[in-house]
């Protein structure tokens, strides 16, 4: 009998323990579902299925960038240009693929490219020229925005509708974004354990 109680007692402890590890991740879930039942109090739209496969799509894109940071921050750094990189290689990817099919892989493929060389330039001035990842991004988001805005002085180019499933494709009913993001969220992961 004092076996099973210690073991019991030993535990509750070991459970009370990781509760208080977790704390905070819990109170965000917490927040998260007031948020939600709030929401759908104030609004019926809110719990839709057509809203929740709008609201899970426009997540994409926020998750896809931080799934990115992960990394680098865990490394020590910091990226405060991902957004403008972004822009740069969409914008151009639209403008010079124009809604042409065959174009597809070599742009693609350019534009992977075009962000290894920018991700190259920027961790040559942090290793070599020892500049702080803060200040390198910092400063080098402001050039590459204005890149941007120099290539897109009007809305330009189109995609092809292949490529358009990417970002409005569905498989059922969930949105093949959601489903990318949840496969690419599982690779991080396994690659963050090993």
């Amino acid at each position: 009998m004092k076996v099973q109680s210690a073991e019991a007692a030993k535990t509750r402890s070991l459970v009370s323990r990781r509760l208080e590890a977790q704390s905070g991740l819990l109170a965000i879930f917490l927040v998260l579902i007031l948020l939600i039942i709030l929401s759908s109090i104030i609004s019926p739209t809110f719990r839709t299925g057509l809203n929740v496969q709008n609201v899970s799509r426009q997540a994409v894109a926020l998750g896809l960038v931080s799934l990115g940071q992960t990394f680098v921050i865990l490394g020590g750094g910091i990226d405060l240009s991902a957004g403008s990189v972004i822009s740069l290689v969409s914008c151009l990817s639209a403008g010079i693929m124009m809604g042409q099919p065959e174009r597809l892989a070599p742009v693609l493929l350019g534009m992977v490219l075009l962000g290894t060389l920018i991700g190259v330039f920027y961790g040559l001035l942090v290793t070599r020229l020892r500049v702080a990842p803060f200040i390198v991004t910092l400063g080098t988001m402001s050039i590459v925005q204005g890149l941007v805005f120099l290539y897109t002085k009007n809305p330009v180019g189109k995609i092809p509708k292949a490529f358009r499933f990417l970002a409005e494709g569905q498989i059922g009913p969930i949105p093949f974004p959601v489903i990318l993001f949840a496969v690419l969220t599982l690779i991080s992961l396994f690659v963050l354990r090993r």
